[in-house]
């Protein structure tokens, strides 16, 4: 199957087609879109859309859905939010947590499952309330973490059953 590419300068469309199972591309940054076509119709249906950012100025986000994760128990767990802004902890005895992939600007909930009244030991952070929460021994304790700048925050928003 051939697959068309379309790149924009402006209002100036370039075409080019190539064919094959799988490829690369790679774009100038500079262009405005690039849209890939399956070509099956006169304009094909796009198979892949611009990643670039876009104005939210009377548009509108449909079936968003936020990812969980759950989180492989380990001595040593580093919480990143790249895993999805809701993930699950059950702790399997006392841990310590690291953040060394947070940045400027993310955050993620994460809900610690204690069971047995383990300790888990946080990162370096600022925490709401001045002090890192005690977690429940059944259920989930919610925290809720984000960075500003080089400072970690976190929260305890509260225990759910």
């Amino acid at each position: 199957m051939s697959t068309q590419v379309q790149i924009r300068r402006g209002t100036t469309a370039e075409h080019s087609t190539f064919t094959g199972a799988e490829g690369e591309l790679t774009v100038d940054t500079t262009l405005d879109t690039v849209v890939v076509h399956d070509g099956s119709t006169a304009g094909g249906n796009p198979l892949v859309t611009p990643s670039a950012s876009q104005t939210l100025t009377n548009k509108t986000i449909g079936d968003l859905t936020e990812t969980v994760y759950t989180i492989t128990d380990g001595a040593s767990v580093d919480l990143d939010p790249a895993n999805g802004p809701i993930q699950t902890w059950t702790l399997g005895a006392n841990r310590t947590a690291t953040a060394t992939n947070f940045a400027a600007g993310e955050s993620m909930m994460v809900m610690v499952a204690d069971g047995t009244a383990y300790t888990l030991t946080w990162p370096t952070m600022t925490w709401v309330g001045d002090s890192a929460p005690t977690l429940a021994t059944s259920g989930y304790s919610v925290i809720e973490l984000w960075k500003v700048g080089s400072t970690l925050y976190g929260a305890h928003v509260g225990d759910v059953a």
